[in-house]
């Protein structure tokens, strides 16, 4: 009976074990895994190629940096070093995310980008995008627009990751 029970104990610790591995492999693969562009939009007119992306970061956790520049940005520039490196760390992203595109579609020279970014695909499969970015053709951050101008023309549903200019 003692035997049982031994052996009972010593396949649940190596259940939980193995469960507990099984997990942390499926987070270490999220995190692993590379950027991806879900679907592209492109809208042309005369001298201007507008271009909408939407990316998954594969991040499960907050994306801290990046969600932080837009939180500074509602905030208001202040100049200060924290703002500095999260716009640094979007525009890191947005170079990367322009570079794959540009890579599997060819260069634009007149083209702005729109980033629409979801956390995981299951975040895009529902809609629930956690920010967006604007740069031009080579990565370079844009001032998000303002209502009433014809750049990238859409709702915004989520925070910008650039800071507002004060006026």
């Amino acid at each position: 009976m003692k035997q049982n029970e031994a052996l009972w104990k010593r396949y649940m610790r190596r259940g939980v074990l193995g469960l507990l591995l099984f997990v942390l492999a499926v987070l270490l693969y999220l995190a692993l895994a590379p950027v991806k562009i879900m679907s592209s939009s492109v809208f042309t007119s005369p001298g201007l190629t507008e271009i909408r992306l939407y990316v998954v970061t594969n991040s499960l956790l907050p994306a801290g940096d990046i969600e932080n520049a837009g939180n500074a940005g509602n905030a208001g520039n202040t100049g200060n070093a924290e703002n500095t490196g999260n716009a640094g760390n979007a525009e890191t992203l947005a170079r990367q995310i322009v570079r794959e595109h540009q890579k599997q579609n060819g260069p634009r020279a007149d083209g702005v980008y729109e980033l629409r970014l979801y956390r995981t695909e299951v975040h895009y499969i529902l809609h629930k995008e956690y920010a967006y970015l604007f740069c031009d053709a080579s990565g370079n951050l844009l001032p998000r627009p303002t209502a009433g101008t014809d750049l990238l023309h859409s709702a915004r549903s989520a925070p910008s990751l650039l800071p507002e200019k004060l006026v």
